[in-house]
Formats: structure tokens, sequence, C-alpha cells
């Protein structure tokens, strides 16, 4: 048996090559590093296991924790309610700040797989010809998000009530257990989430579906072809150290570079100006300096991220195509890089 999820490994490099270096353009560079900055922040995200809970040894104290934690409750309880409009608008605010930012970065994998299909960026007319797609992948991140959230919030409540409030003698286990049951939660959020991200945008794409349709079309090709999907998630949990290590190397480089030019320049603001007694004046231009040493890091990491991404995202199309001909999202891109290999 082929497997492709090996073989794809250098197309995907050679695909990648050739999109952001022949011919070069800073313009393709820059509009996916905008386009990266969402993509890589917009998916579900997972939140730590249990951690710091000693169930075997209780607080040296004649007091009863569970007391201690009631107390802390209800003074909380009261702040909240005290403040319940506040607190409402505020949560609302956050709300539709992270639903906005969420949709963006939604619209953006279209983008992106839309940018790699074709090998041109065209940033608006994608945008604009994907919002409906978009909006259904949007509400499939926030329910699959709500559900991890419910569940993995549910078992910790229960483990909560296992070290403060349950009778002694409960067994240590079943903390572990809970543990491990939110952890499996977790991965098979990850991985359903990973897998709508790489295979089923596209395959809503190439079919013209939404998101269930696409789940559809696509369910098919990963159980008839189960095995190549299995190497592909181990080769793309490798590649995603790999290429973490990398972009943190440059991306440490980046910093010091830029700590050292901005950070000679606020000195040198603070000497001048702070020692004139321009205080105000020293300020502003200190904290002018900040911001834009800030946008110059974020701009730098996005630029480094273009070609991890782009790399990425162009293995999980070769191994999409590979494993079903129908479902091939690049197969102008696939039949060049094959052909210039052969040659």
């Amino acid at each position: 048996m082929t497997l492709y999820a090996i073989e794809d490994l250098d197309d995907a490099f050679v695909a990648t090559r050739e999109f952001l270096i022949s011919p070069f353009s800073l313009r393709r560079w820059l509009v996916l590093a905008f386009v990266v900055f969402f993509v890589g922040g917009g998916g579900v995200g997972a939140g730590n296991g249990f951690s710091g809970i000693n169930a075997a040894t209780p607080p040296a104290t004649d007091t009863d924790p569970g007391v201690e934690t009631g107390e802390i409750v209800a003074v909380l309880s009261d702040l909240v309610f005290a403040n319940l409009g506040l607190v409402l608008g505020a949560l609302g605010v956050f709300a539709l700040f992270v639903l906005g930012f969420m949709f963006v970065a939604a619209t953006m994998e279209f983008v992106l797989v839309e940018s790699l299909r074709n090998e041109e960026v065209r940033f608006f007319e994608y945008a604009r010809s994907n919002l409906g797609k978009a909006i259904s992948l949007l509400a499939f991140r926030v329910a699959l998000g709500l559900f991890a959230l419910a569940v993995v919030g549910g078992l910790f409540s229960v483990a909560l009530w296992l070290v403060t409030g349950a009778p002694e003698g409960f067994p240590p286990f079943l903390l572990v257990a809970l543990s491990l049951v939110a952890g499996v939660v977790l991965l098979l959020v990850s991985l359903v989430d990973s897998f709508t991200t790489e295979f089923v945008v596209a395959t809503m794409l190439v079919t013209d579906r939404g998101l269930v349709g696409g789940w559809r079309a696509f369910w098919p090709v990963f159980l008839g072809s189960w095995k190549q999907y299995l190497v592909y998630a181990i080769a793309v949990f490798v590649l995603g150290i790999v290429v973490s290590i990398l972009v943190g190397i440059a991306a440490a480089i980046v910093l010091t570079g830029l700590g050292l030019t901005f950070g000679i320049a606020g000195a040198a603001v603070f000497v001048l100006l702070f020692a004139a007694g321009a205080e105000l004046i020293g300020g502003v231009l200190l904290a002018l300096i900040g911001l834009v040493a800030l946008a110059l890091l974020l701009i730098s990491v996005a630029l480094i991220l273009v070609p991890a991404e782009s790399y990425l995202r162009y293995y999980s199309l070769f191994v999409l195509g590979d494993t079903d001909e129908d479902l091939d999202p690049i197969p102008e891109v696939r039949e060049g890089v094959r052909e210039r290999a052969y040659t």
C-alpha cells in the first residue's frame, strides 16, 4: 500500500516553494501574513487538564474547607449580582469581540485554501465569495467549543466537589479517571476541529457545499483511507513540533534584533528628553516606540509563519486529493509538481 501521507511531504514542499518564491511577490507575502495571523488563532482552543489537586493531604487546619469555599463563593456571588449590569455588559462586549475574531478567522481559512488552489492571492474576491461557508464554519466551531467547555467544565465541577465536598474516603483514582476523560474529550475535539479545517474546508470548496455537506462528502473518504489519515495525523504532530521549534528560533532572533534596536532608541529618548525635563514628550515618544516595535514583531512573526502554514496546508490538500481524486482541490498544482519531479 502506498502511503500518500509520506510521499506528499516532498510534494508539499515543492508546491510551497513554487507558490512563495517563483516568482517572489512581497504583496503576496504581506497578504498571506495577514491571513495566517487569523488562521493561526481562530481554531477551537483547548484548555489545560487538572493540575495541582492533592486529595490525599487535606489542609492542616481545624476549619472545614467546605465552609471557607462556601464563604468565598458567597462573597463573589454578592459582588457579581451587585454589579450585574456591568458584568453582563463586559461579557457581551468580550463575546462580540471573540465572535468577530472567529468569523474573520473562519473567512481566512477559505482565503488561504483558495490562494493555494489557484496559486494566486485575491483577498477580497475569495473572502466575499465564501462568506456563507465561513458562517457555517464559525457556527460549527462555536458549537464544538461549547460542547468541549460543557463537558470539561462538568468534569471539573465533579472533581472540585470530590476535593471540597465529597465524604472522606472517596477513591482517589476517580480524579485520575476524570482527568483522563477530559483529556480524551479535548483530544477528540482537537482532531475533529483539525480535520474540519484541513480537509472539510477544502471539500466544501471543491463540492460547493456547506459544512454539513462537506463532512458528508469527506466522511466516506476518511473511513476508506483511515490508515492514510492516521499516518497524516502522526506526521503533522511531528511536523508541528519541528515547525514550532524553527519558528520559535526565528522569532527569538527577530525579537532580539528589535529589542536591541528599539531598546537603544528608547534609552536615547529617556536620556535626552527626560533628563531635559520634557517628561510628557518623552513618554509619548516611548509609547510610540513601543507600539512600533510591537507592530513590527507581530508582522515579522506572521511573515515567518507564512511558509510554515502554507506548507502544512498544501500537505493536507495533497493527501486529500491522493485519497480521493474527485475531491482533489489542487489537480493542476499536483500535476505540475509531479511533472517536474519526473523530468
